[in-house]
């Protein structure tokens, strides 16, 4: 988790502020004002706040003062797997809500009027029917799309890029692969793909948790043999256990 590394920053940089855990107003040493302090106080706030880890304020300041005079209730390494052991237990919390919301959409989703389930699993609407050829495993796809969570937040859209955006089908993620193979040019698709076929247990950076059901809006524009050279870019979903990557 990103906070445990953004403490052992501030750790460090608490060392490299008073060396010996000396008190910093004894004697000459590099020194943070008060509002340098503040400010990075504010910031160890904010990357709580993002995400969504709350701490008791005043033991945490009281841990802060003890760490500067040279006096602390743990060695190193019990902080350490104090630390750990707390996080592993919000990833594991975290990681049982992630997995009951995505079973409650998916069982709630099956009321959708239209919606077409495939053998693996894979879950689409058709919002229009093209008529043009469908791509296989060797094709890019062009496409314009927005990729959002279940929750509504959107974590891709083609609509930041002044162009369609290329989907090599042999790189991409099986569940993805596997709905623009279903999609005819011209088609304008919106695929559910639980976490199973996308990003599993793991998830992918901040904007994708694990167990994620994926829902994208897709219209395939075209299909072509590679990718255009000029002005497109290829996609990020990839699959991660391509062995090409």
């Amino acid at each position: 988790m990103k906070n445990f590394y953004f403490i052992l920053i501030i750790a460090l940089i608490f060392t490299g502020c008073n060396p010996g855990g000396k008190n910093p107003e004894s004697e000459p040493s590099d020194f943070l004002n008060k509002d340098a302090s503040y400010a990075l106080g504010m910031e160890t706030g904010f990357n709580f706040a993002n995400d969504n880890t709350y701490i008791d304020v005043k033991a945490f300041t009281q841990g802060v003062k003890d760490a500067l005079k040279g006096s602390t209730r743990f060695t190193d390494e019990q902080a350490y797997e104090i630390l750990q052991q707390a996080f592993d237990t919000i990833s594991n919390n975290r990681r049982e809500r992630y997995m009951y919301a995505e079973r409650e959409f998916l069982i709630e989703n099956l009321e959708k009027p239209g919606l077409i389930i495939t053998e693996t699993g894979l879950r689409y609407e058709i919002i229009k029917e093209g008529n043009g050829p469908r791509p296989t495993e060797n094709d890019v796809a062009m496409v314009e799309y927005t990729g959002k969570l279940i929750n509504g937040n959107v974590f891709e859209t083609s609509d930041i890029h002044s162009h369609p955006m290329a989907f090599p089908i042999y790189e991409l993620f099986p569940g993805l692969a596997e709905g623009l193979k279903l999609m005819s040019v011209g088609s304008i698709h919106r695929i559910y793909i639980p976490s199973d076929l996308a990003y599993e247990e793991i998830g992918r950076g901040a904007q994708i948790p694990p167990y994620s059901t994926l829902i994208f809006d897709i219209e395939l524009l075209s299909v072509q043999d590679t990718i255009p050279f000029f002005g497109y870019e290829p996609c990020c979903f990839f699959d991660f256990d391509n062995d090409d990557w």
